[in-house]
């Protein structure tokens, strides 16, 4: 579970102080008033996992981040306020990289994600590295997508009914595979 507040609000600072792990972070804005302040909470404990400050795209004109953000593994995927993904490493808080789309089925084990930018296309990166793996492109606009680790493929749900278990090949290449019939 992920908590997320503007950095200068007051909530943030008070939940900031004492945390000197997160000063080189701050440090590195431009501004400390254009940055996010993330909590990762373990979801069935409520334990503190780890914080992380990343910095605010200011599209908002002055008004709150809107952006939301998904655990997954060291990797945070920060949907942006443009329909784009960043992908943040958590222990260090580097930023690996941005890609198109948002965040829709993730695989913390294979450090895989897949994101969606057009309602009939998905796309799944590495995101240890951001780069594209494979992209599917499907007849009907996708209604619900799962990675299926024991059979290595991805499951997607399209809204003409469709199941498509689109498989997984064992190279790091990207692949682009036009799916029109369920499997």
């Amino acid at each position: 579970m992920i908590l997320a507040w503007d950095l200068d609000s007051a909530c943030a600072r008070t939940e900031i102080k004492g945390l000197s792990a997160l000063a080189p972070q701050i440090a590195a804005l431009k501004d400390r008033k254009k940055g996010l302040f993330l909590e990762i909470l373990d979801k069935h404990t409520g334990q503190d996992l780890h914080q992380l400050v990343v910095p605010k795209r200011d599209v908002t004109q002055g008004g709150s981040d809107t952006r939301r953000g998904v655990s997954m593994g060291d990797f945070i995927l920060i949907r942006g306020e443009q329909d784009n993904t960043v992908i943040f490493r958590v222990s260090d808080g580097t930023r690996i990289g941005e890609v198109f789309g948002s965040p829709v089925a993730q695989n913390a084990d294979l450090h895989l994600f897949c994101a969606r930018n057009r309602e009939n296309e998905l796309t799944v990166y590495d995101a240890a590295t951001a780069k594209e793996q494979y992209h599917y492109t499907f007849d009907s606009p996708v209604r619900f997508t799962a990675f299926q680790p024991a059979a290595k493929t991805l499951l997607v749900l399209t809204a003409d009914q469709k199941i498509h278990t689109m498989p997984r090949a064992g190279t790091s290449e990207s692949t682009t595979q036009v799916a029109g019939a369920a499997k």
